[in-house]
């Protein structure tokens, strides 16, 4: 496409937007020309670099102040994969010898080079050679008959290679895990398969105990601030006799101070550390009286550092190699020996690229990582554990749970819809209460893993007998990247 198209189509849109606006922000221009820009984007283009650049940079030229937007570059991506889609011809070399109905290879040279191409980042991790023969490896080493069989008959596993091995930047399939509710991964099953992985063994939330449940709902009716206040004021309870109702307790206080002091309404003003301490604090407060423990500030998560470290070897030709860090987290759910959850918050509650590689990508590893970590320790509980996360965005709050329901699978369960916290009273007990049913469902159930963890009766080998690093693989760990950029090193 000619510069002087782009430019021109620009200039036009701000100077008639400033005709009838007091600013324009390219938040602005995207809304009212997807098109032009879907058209007008190469495969292989990053759609938000390349065109933050021509807005800025006509803007500029314009001597045009802009206002500061969030633009949802995700949204417009999936856009541009839908036309993709219907332009490009595809043609089907798939055999039908894994017992499904449709093909796979057309729909899997679109969704993974292209999806790959269509929204690109600095972040997004491009692939080297070593890196697919690495996962073609992993997958080779896995055992067919242990593998996940759905009542179609597709095995899950399968499918997940073809998309791994078809993908030019890092993709959860690299690390044999899936998420049912990922959009992409509808294009390599059916509705009835992905709705069957799904459910498949899924997580269940429990009621509250009767007392819990009864001190919860004593708030259903309540709109006003000074009524909520009051009604609260009336109760008390004991913080270690009654841990689960003070903490629903501290918790409604907590709400009602942001509306006493308008806290809420600082929303642009806060930080992550805000919005933790000062929002989403019932999230770790609730652990308050556990054996499990809640860290916050970029806690680095020990499960991730050694699955990176794991192939550090000893200097030979090249000096040993400088030891990684772990992935860092916004908040770590551990006790002094094993991790069970991580947490993600950003202060916006858009869609934007950092969300759904938090949501997609780093949670789902990090649980993994956890996963590995606890299954060395309890190999027997193979499907019968869980690692937890929560993905906070703003007021937004999705939280997600890491099984192994069959086979080598790591399934993703999130919720549905995103909850939101109650930014005024009279929303007071309708988003209230779904949030901290979820929070203390998801500490009973790290809880229930920890228990089953320090519970394992496996014995313990002992023996000199070398062991192979693939020898009884229970899982294989997360996917980690090779980077063909090397540290220079005196000689």
């Amino acid at each position: 496409m000619a510069a002087i198209r782009f430019k021109e189509v620009i200039s036009s849109f701000i100077l008639n937007r400033l005709e009838n606006h007091p600013s324009v922000s390219l938040d602005d221009f995207v809304k009212e020309n997807k098109d032009f820009i879907i058209q007008n984007t190469n495969l292989g283009d990053n759609i938000e670099v390349i065109w933050t650049k021509r807005f800025g940079t006509t803007a500029k030229e314009l001597k045009v102040k802009l206002t500061r937007s969030t633009v949802n570059w995700g949204s417009l991506a999936l856009e541009y994969l839908t036309k993709c889609k219907q332009s490009r011809d595809t043609v089907s070399d798939c055999s039908t010898s894994e017992a499904s109905s449709y093909s796979y290879s057309s729909s899997l040279s679109l969704s993974s080079s292209a999806a790959a191409s269509a929204y690109i980042s600095s972040r997004d991790y491009k692939l080297s050679i070593d890196d697919k023969e690495n996962i073609k490896k992993m997958y080779n080493s896995l055992n067919t008959e242990k593998m996940w069989k759905l009542s179609s008959g597709t095995i899950v596993e399968k499918i997940m290679e073809k998309v791994a091995l078809a993908c030019e930047y890092e993709h959860p399939a690299h690390s044999l895990i899936l998420d049912p509710q990922e959009a992409s991964w509808s294009e390599h099953f059916t509705v009835e398969e992905l709705k069957e992985i799904a459910a498949h063994k899924a997580p269940k939330f429990q009621d509250f105990p009767k007392e819990m449940e009864e001190y919860i709902k004593s708030y259903k009716t309540l709109y006003d601030i000074e009524e909520l206040w009051d009604h609260n004021q009336a109760h008390t309870f004991h913080p270690k006799k009654q841990a689960d109702l003070y903490w629903l307790h501290q918790s409604i206080i907590n709400t009602l101070e942001l509306y006493f002091y308008n806290l809420l309404d600082k929303g642009p003003e806060n930080s992550e550390s805000d919005l933790i301490h000062r929002v989403w604090r019932p999230i770790y407060s609730c652990f308050n009286c556990t054996s499990i423990s809640v860290n916050s500030g970029e806690v680095m998560s020990s499960a991730s550092s050694r699955r990176k470290n794991a192939n550090r070897v000893l200097p030979t030709i090249t000096p040993i190699e400088r030891k990684k860090l772990g992935t860092r987290v916004d908040l770590l759910f551990r006790t002094t020996v094993v991790e069970l959850g991580t947490a993600e918050f950003k202060r916006n509650e858009d869609e934007g690229s950092q969300c759904l590689r938090e949501i997609g990508l780093k949670c789902p590893k990090a649980m993994k990582d956890m996963m590995v970590a606890l299954l060395e320790t309890a190999p027997t509980e193979l499907g019968n554990i869980s690692t937890h996360g929560f993905q906070v965005s703003g007021l937004l709050m999705n939280q997600l749970t890491l099984t192994i329901p069959e086979g080598y699978v790591c399934r993703v369960s999130r919720l549905s819809q995103p909850l939101r916290y109650p930014d005024s009273p009279k929303q007071f007990f309708r988003y209230l209460y779904p949030i901290l049913k979820v929070i203390w469902n998801v500490k009973l159930r790290m809880a229930a893993t920890l228990e089953r963890v320090n519970e394992e009766q496996g014995e313990v080998p002992l023996s000199y007998d070398y062991q192979p690093q693939t020898s009884e693989m229970t899982i294989p760990s997360c996917f980690s990247p090779n980077p063909t950029k090397k540290r220079k090193f005196n000689k």
